[in-house]
């Protein structure tokens, strides 16, 4: 495991990577600065309400950024032949594999600690460290690393399967848009269909799924925990066994 993640360091340093990441801190530097001074005027404002909602939006930022990352690395290891060249110098397929499931781990987590790291400091600097460290609960941290992670995971599936960079980035952009337009084609057809009166479409899409899984605030249905979690093993396994059947070449 410490020869991959040595190997993955190694890949890092490039020009792109470093423009991804100066995006990434100036957009939770903004967006701290913007928490901060609102926190700062005469207004009563919530500490938690306004955390959330720049944690909400950073998230959403983040996401996309660490998936363009992934998707970029990725995409540029099978144009660039990385892959003949590792296993030509020892390196398998199932390392080469694993070494990006730590890459996505690695981004996922750094740009969910540096986003707590920014709003603690908003709440040290503003006298509101209590509110920070009361408010930020275990359910309150797990939705959003879970809503990044699943982004992510949904990059890393697209570049896996397609294995070109501009298809999966295509993809990752356009799929929302797909997924709203089947929406509003079942509410258009909900009555031609009959459809039960509590179907949703999109509880049952890849990417519109997860939103009903991790509603804060309500009883999770176990059929929205089931559906999420199949996605989760599909995005995992189904581009790990293509990965490793497929040309060498390819």
């Amino acid at each position: 495991m410490k020869r991959i993640i040595r190997t993955e360091l190694l890949k890092l340093p490039s020009r792109g990577n470093y423009i991804l990441l100066a995006i990434l801190l100036l957009i939770y530097l903004g967006m701290s600065y913007g928490l901060y001074a609102a926190l700062s005027s005469e207004q009563e404002v919530s500490f938690f309400d306004l955390g959330k909602q720049l944690l909400e939006a950073q998230f959403s930022l983040a996401g996309i950024l660490v998936s363009i990352f992934l998707i970029s690395n990725i995409g540029k290891e099978f144009k660039d032949g990385t892959l003949r060249k590792n296993i030509i110098d020892g390196y398998s397929r199932n390392d080469f594999y694993v070494g990006k499931i730590v890459l996505l781990l690695g981004s996922v987590a750094m740009a969910y600690l540096l986003a707590i790291f920014c709003l603690f400091l908003v709440s040290a600097l503003s006298g509101q460290v209590d509110d920070f460290t009361t408010n930020l609960n275990l359910q309150f941290v797990l939705n959003y690393i879970l809503k990044l992670s699943y982004s992510a995971l949904w990059a890393s599936f697209l570049i896996f399967l397609f294995r070109k960079l501009t298809i999966s980035l295509v993809l990752y952009f356009v799929w929302s848009i797909i997924e709203a337009v089947i929406f509003q084609v079942q509410q258009g057809m909900r009555e031609d269909l009959n459809l039960p009166a509590d179907f949703n479409i999109q509880d049952y899409l890849p990417r519109s799924s997860l939103s009903q899984t991790l509603n804060v605030g309500t009883i999770v249905d176990p059929s929205h925990l089931i559906v999420t979690s199949i996605y989760v093993i599909l995005f995992l396994f189904l581009p790990y066994y293509l990965f490793t059947k497929a040309d060498i070449k390819s």
